[in-house]
């Protein structure tokens, strides 16, 4: 009977030791990989938009100049928490995208991020420099590595300084549908101060630089245009030419293309609303959002609609 209680005994040790043991081992198993690799791990092959030249940077770094670039330092903690999560999104996005080529994302802002180094923060913060790297670096580590994904997939999250009060669709400046990017109320931008701005062209002026995108002389004047649901001009006649909005835009250097104009003595005014391509996250969207007590998760979650953060 002893050796039959011995034998029962040494098998409950082996039931209490082992078996908690391979239990903790599958859940480790379980993860995903990305959740075991470090922060430092991730590097970004930055390339100078005025250089060309290449160097392979760590998320950390590459986020803090992105964030310190693209969003005023003064903005709520929450805010930049957002912004960190969405610039890091799109780098992965860029870097995949960009996997035949010698670079992951360049710092030209027109094609992905702006981004600034140490030297650059100490030129636009001066003195502030400490305070203003302290704060941005603070909302960095705590949320870098999280992901905004769609369907299981990383999104394309695109952002911009100021909407026109609405986000606008993708589709309607790029032709690309992505069902995460369209039309969001941003009521917040439409206390911005830079909401609204007003810029005056001559007819001399007008005809020179819309001229350069056709050949074709302008015969008549802003005429049937169209605008999309979020107020964005999509096209304009000009007699017998039609320019789209991001033409206009770009050839006006305007602040956006979500404007009306008028005209009286020869002089032409463009009422322009926002700040940007009017896509995706309004960042001053972002930090009224913020302000009034909305989590960084909650405002990408506004933004980006359907999406994840992982």
């Amino acid at each position: 009977m002893k050796s039959i209680y011995g034998w029962i005994s040494l098998f409950l040790a082996f039931i209490f030791l082992v078996l908690p043991l391979t239990s903790v081992k599958g859940e480790v198993g379980a993860q995903p990989v990305s959740s075991q690799i470090q922060k430092e791990e991730v590097t970004f092959r930055l390339k100078d938009k005025e250089s060309g030249e290449i160097s392979v940077i760590t998320a950390r770094d590459y986020i803090l100049g992105v964030v310190s670039a693209e969003m005023p330092a003064s903005y709520h903690i929450e805010a930049l928490k957002a912004q960190t999560v969405a610039a890091y999104t799109f780098a992965l996005w860029r870097k995949n995208e960009n996997k035949k080529e010698d670079f992951d994302i360049t710092s030209d802002s027109n094609l992905d991020q702006a981004y600034i180094n140490k030297e650059g923060r100490s030129k636009k913060w001066g003195e502030k420099e400490g305070e203003y790297t302290e704060k941005i670096l603070s909302a960095v580590d705590s949320v870098l590595g999280q992901t905004v994904t769609y369907d299981g997939k990383i999104a394309l999250t695109l952002y911009t300084a100021i909407s026109g009060g609405k986000t606008e669709n993708v589709k309607n400046l790029w032709g690309k549908e992505y069902p995460y990017l369209v039309p969001v109320e941003s009521v917040g931008d439409l206390l911005s101060p830079n909401y609204l701005t007003t810029v005056e062209f001559k007819k001399e002026q007008l005809t020179e630089k819309l001229e350069k995108i056709s050949d074709v002389p302008l015969k008549d004047w802003f005429s049937s245009p169209v605008y999309s649901d979020s107020g964005t001009v999509l096209s304009y006649k000009f007699g017998d030419i039609t320019l789209t909005g991001k033409e206009i835009r770009s050839a006006l250097n305007l602040r956006s293309a979500n404007f009306d104009v008028t005209a009286k003595d020869n002089v032409f005014t463009f009422t322009v609303r926002g700040y940007g391509h009017l896509v995706g996250m309004s960042q001053y969207g972002a930090n009224y959002m913020a302000q009034q007590g909305n989590s960084y998760k909650e405002i990408l979650k506004w933004y980006y609609k359907g999406t994840e953060i992982i």
